[in-house]
């Protein structure tokens, strides 16, 4: 009966989106955990993206992308406003990941899929030469394997910095975004060993989390000491685990006497790489600075 109401709703949602949009997505698969791998072509047949991309070149307000690389396609469509989108991207004529946003309906509709094998697949194709001390579990959550690839390298500008300038949006950064779920499962083990990754900014973003991790720990650990029972001493205990430790810091202050340079962006206007003493960035005034400029993120929603 649940299953059978379940896509009565769903039948009525894409109706919706018909009427309203002009375009007829009903036949976008919204099972996000199909037996079998999914086809692009298929299901760019299935969606008729031909017809998609006529519509768009016909109607203002609505814009379809293709956007291909050596190893990824990614097809995406928006209605102005992205009141309703949807991005498919491609790997080996498979697809590697969609989502699907449709904000005209109430609740908004949102549906994503994430072919996690292939990712694995794809990760290899990136990155042929990472270390395998650098690979983690394939039996993590499929959010963690994406945040924690992209991160490293895995579709990401190599680029360090917080708000940056793109295409005159300020945006945060793609591996900052990817340090928020890091930070929120408090996986301390994974950003410890980071500060030994090859890539000087890939180092520099871990850095910043584990920072931003000991403060927000030093805090509720001090709000905890004061209750004093059984249930906040386990709270503390654990709490600590989350702590920088003298080898962290002995890590950083090292790599602060480097005298290495660092490719930074900024949100001054437009978008450039500048090249910045890593000195600069690791100044005790500028790691005081990190958790402020988190909680700043956290406040405005982006985590």
């Amino acid at each position: 009966m649940m299953k059978a109401l379940c896509m009565i709703l769903t039948v009525m949602i894409q109706t919706i989106c018909v009427a309203q949009n002009g375009i007829d997505l009903s036949p976008f698969p919204f099972d996000k955990n199909p037996v079998a791998p999914i086809v692009t072509s298929d299901l760019l047949k299935k969606i008729d993206w031909k017809s998609i991309e006529k519509y768009c070149k016909k109607n203002d307000g609505h814009y379809s992308y293709v956007k291909p690389d050596s190893l990824r396609t990614d097809y995406e469509y928006v209605e102005q406003g992205r009141v309703i989108s949807f991005e498919i991207v491609s790997f080996k004529d498979t697809v590697l990941e969609y989502y699907f946003d449709n904000s005209k309906v109430q609740p908004p509709q949102r549906v994503t899929y994430f072919d996690k094998k292939l990712w694995l697949s794809y990760v290899d194709y990136r990155l042929p030469d990472i270390p395998p001390d650098f690979k983690i579990d394939k039996n993590e959550s499929d959010e963690l394997i994406r945040a924690y690839y992209r991160f490293l390298e895995v579709d990401t500008r190599d680029e360090y910095g917080w708000i940056c300038e793109y295409s005159t949006l300020g945006m945060v950064t793609a591996r900052r975004q990817a340090s928020f779920k890091l930070i929120n499962d408090q996986r301390v083990d994974l950003l410890r060993k980071l500060l030994d990754y090859p890539n000087l900014q890939v180092k520099l973003y871990a850095i910043d989390a584990l920072i931003y991790l000991d403060y927000d720990a030093s805090k509720q650990i001090k709000k905890l000491s004061k209750k004093d029972n059984a249930e906040s001493n386990k709270k503390i205990k654990e709490l600590e685990g989350l702590r920088m430790r003298d080898s962290d810091w002995n890590k950083i202050y090292k790599l602060r006497d480097s005298a290495q340079i660092v490719l930074t962006c900024g949100n001054a206007g437009s978008y450039k790489i500048y090249r910045t003493d890593i000195s600069e960035l690791l100044s005790d005034k500028s790691i005081k600075e990190i958790p402020d400029k988190y909680e700043s993120l956290r406040k405005h929603g982006y985590f």
